[in-house]
């Protein structure tokens, strides 16, 4: 999705999944390791969730691409003009797949830690297959830009990869 920011970017119109350099789809149920896979954007596909950041930007950099910015991220979120959401200024419970009674790493391992683990993605509901909440989408077209799954970014403010959610 093409993004008409002041420097116009694109990204992906769905959560990434994982295939092969063949093109054999990796199971978002399995952490990835060093595996050399790459990023693709397929609808109604299981996203990829519960990787460290360096995995997140090897499968990007093997697609071609890198993960977004901070600034880039919450632009292609937001919208504009910039709204709280990507879907308007009033929070609307599970219009997005953003409301659960407690996080999936918590109900694991009892606190947010080991976001890299693969146990999370098998919990029950836990990410929803690429684009169907069907009202979770910015006025751009980007899907699931909002809960599902949290987002590993490229922070130069920081240096490093980090995990951003809007919630």
């Amino acid at each position: 999705v093409r993004i008409p920011a002041a420097t116009p970017y694109c990204v992906d119109k769905y959560e990434a999944s994982l295939v092969s350099d063949e093109g054999v789809s990796w199971s978002p149920f399995f952490n990835p390791g060093d595996n050399a896979l790459r990023a693709v954007s397929v609808e109604g596909a299981i996203p990829q969730g519960y990787m460290r950041g360096v995995q997140a930007k090897a499968a990007c950099e093997r697609a071609g691409k890198r993960p977004c910015s901070k600034t880039e991220w919450e632009r292609a979120c937001m919208g504009s003009p910039s709204k709280t959401y990507p879907y308007g200024n009033t929070r609307e419970w599970d219009r997005c797949n953003d409301r659960r009674s407690k996080h999936p790493a918590v109900e694991l391992f009892g606190s947010v830690k080991n976001l890299d683990s693969p146990c999370i993605n098998q919990l029950d509901d836990t990410a929803h297959p690429a684009g169907t909440d069907v009202g979770c989408v910015s006025d751009d077209g980007v899907h699931d830009i909002m809960g599902n799954l949290h987002e590993w970014i490229d922070d130069p403010a920081t240096k490093h990869l980090h995990v951003i959610e809007r919630v």
